[in-house]
């Protein structure tokens, strides 16, 4: 099967399952978490102590691998050809993988953009990626 006959039948609709509805539950919330910090604490300026800028500007980075690993581990069956057949520890060690290798490439494009590469950033990625595999793991073993 050719690689555009594959992406026109992934199925994009959430499924019927509880514990995927509050995966995707939790990755609208990172998501809206990274659009208050980007559009209403950061434009304000606000007297912030040290450890709250650092918050601030690392933040957006934790949520944005909470909500990616989200999406990746709730769509993996349509993503891998074989994903229906895989274990819940590959799926995590999957998304984890896949998030935190997309968010770090980031980092480095941003470097070649005459950026500095923000180290605080990617081991904020990293923390994301383990709360959120921590968490699917809980969900999945009650």
């Amino acid at each position: 099967m050719k690689l555009i006959d594959r992406i026109s039948n992934i199925n994009l609709s959430l499924p019927n399952d509880r514990k995927l509805k509050i995966i995707a539950a939790s990755a609208l919330c990172s998501f809206l978490c990274i659009i208050i910090i980007q559009r209403v604490i950061r434009p304000r300026h606000w007297h912030l102590t040290g450890f709250e800028t650092f918050l601030q500007g690392t933040l957006p980075n934790f949520f944005a691998s909470t909500g990616i690993c989200s999406i990746t581990f709730i769509y993996y069956n349509s993503f891998l050809k074989n994903g229906k057949n895989a274990s819940l520890s590959k799926k995590i060690v999957f998304t984890s993988l896949f998030t935190f290798t997309g968010l770090t490439v980031w980092e480095i494009i941003q470097y070649f953009m005459c950026c500095p590469i923000d180290y605080d950033d990617i081991i904020m990625t990293a923390l994301g990626c383990l709360t959120m595999s921590i968490i699917i793991s809980i969900m999945y073993k009650l």
